[in-house]
């Protein structure tokens, strides 16, 4: 008799959750490489516009001075740097992040190329923050180098 009043239980508590499905939760960041490596192809391709793209309009750009906006960043540090730059490499040291916060640190390796003819090697270290936005797209907010 117990078994018989067992299936009819068991019944109505599979068809509570067969008309309520779990909603399942947008996915979180699982590494930060993705969004690195758009960073290193947009520099890469001297792609001025796609550098640009990935900031946040408040962001920050760190290096022998501060930078402070989009108009900014691009007029001080991504014109004056993009046609210039070639072969960036990275190398992740650490990161983290969160559904709406990400943070990589690492060193980086690239060429200064005038003309077609090489000029200089640069080589240090990187931090860059991002955030995600309201849309859900990952913006840099703040980028720092030495």
């Amino acid at each position: 008799m117990k078994n018989l009043l067992l299936l009819p239980a068991i019944l109505l508590f599979l068809l509570a959750f067969a008309c309520n499905p779990v909603k399942e939760e947008k996915s979180t960041l699982q590494t930060t490489d993705t969004l690195y490596q758009q960073w290193v192809d947009a520099w890469n391709a001297q792609d001025i516009d796609a550098i640009a793209s990935q900031f946040s309009p408040d962001g920050i750009v760190i290096t022998d001075t501060a930078l402070i906006g989009l108009d900014a960043l691009k007029s001080g540090f991504i014109e004056p740097a993009a046609p210039m730059l070639s072969n960036l490499a990275c190398k992740k040291i650490t990161e983290a992040f969160s559904s709406t916060l990400a943070f990589q640190s690492g060193s980086y390796t690239h060429d200064w190329i005038k003309g077609d003819s090489l000029v200089g090697q640069a080589s240090g270290y990187y931090s860059i923050f991002w955030k995600k936005t309201g849309e859900g797209s990952w913006k840099i907010s703040a980028f720092q180098t030495n």
